[in-house]
């Protein structure tokens, strides 16, 4: 199971959330901590971390409903363990007016990071791309690029 404060790293990507354990002491990342994002996962709303660095989308396991698929190949946390809590899923995502289907994992623990959901590269090609940047206000802003069918 994750906890809070770990860095995952899937493949040669990684989630860098090295200060993770201070920012979720009010329970919910915010924009001002994080680039995060309102979408609707397996019909769930939920909050999510745009994660540049993360290849694959995981998910809450609370939001999968029925049976898990097969164990989901290992992750690498920080300090070097590897976990492998998280079982393969398919997750549909509606974000900005789209809607796909995407595999995905769930996680038991991943709401301890403060968030239902880390969306990786694989919904970022669905969105056509993202830009994160911060804003006037000093808080995070995502911007979509132009989204396509991915197959």
């Amino acid at each position: 199971m994750l906890n809070a404060g770990d860095l995952v790293v899937l493949g040669e990507k990684s989630l860098a959330l090295t200060s993770v354990r201070t920012l979720i002491a009010a329970d919910r990342l915010t924009s001002r901590q994080m680039p995060v994002v309102r979408a609707v996962v397996n019909g769930c709303s939920c909050l999510c971390l745009v994660d540049t660095g993360c290849g694959n989308t995981m998910v809450s396991s609370r939001l999968v409903a029925g049976p898990l698929g097969r164990k989901a190949r290992p992750v690498q946390l920080a300090n070097g363990d590897t976990t492998d809590s998280g079982r393969d899923c398919w997750a549909t995502v509606e974000l900005s007016g789209n809607r796909f289907t995407i595999r995905a994992i769930a996680e038991p623990g991943l709401d301890a990071f403060g968030v239902d959901c880390l969306l990786g590269d694989d919904v970022i090609d669905h969105m056509g791309g993202v830009t994160v940047r911060r804003g006037a206000d000093n808080r995070y802003q995502v911007v979509w690029g132009e989204a396509r069918q991915c197959g």
